[in-house]
């Protein structure tokens, strides 16, 4: 009788063990293809790498067409470029007097999580 009891735990001990690393690996592997994915994105944001995503997008082409199309890349990338550097600093702008106007609303606590996380957010963007 006893040993039936210990195969049983053993048993359900492999499959929850089992079960947690499955968790484990598909939260890693799900984390990877989401930076990856947000990094390929991020790369839009400067020409540089607005021209690469397109030319990689478009493929091969003839010279002819590199040099035409090379061209028009570059300009609409540093207008790409432009505009979201802007937008992001507008953002700042805008966030920055949120908190000016929320500082007589709010504790010193709720008021350093807003600050903690506003951190957070803008160091991961420059680090990307």
């Amino acid at each position: 009788m006893e040993s039936i009891k210990k195969k049983k735990m053993k048993a359900i001990s492999i499959l929850l063990v089992t079960l947690i690393l499955g968790i484990l690996l598909g939260g890693a592997l799900v984390g990877r293809i989401v930076n990856e994915r947000l990094d390929r994105f991020q790369e839009f944001t400067t020409e540089e790498g607005f021209v690469s995503q397109y030319s990689n997008i478009i493929g091969k082409m003839s010279p002819d067409q590199q040099q035409a199309v090379l061209h028009l890349l570059k300009n609409s990338g540093t207008e790409v470029e432009t505009l979201i550097k802007a937008t992001r600093e507008e953002f700042a702008v805008i966030n920055d007097r949120l908190e000016k106007d929320l500082q007589e609303h709010l504790s010193d606590e709720q008021l350093k999580a807003i600050i903690d996380r506003r951190n957070t957010i803008r160091q991961r963007l420059n680090n990307r």
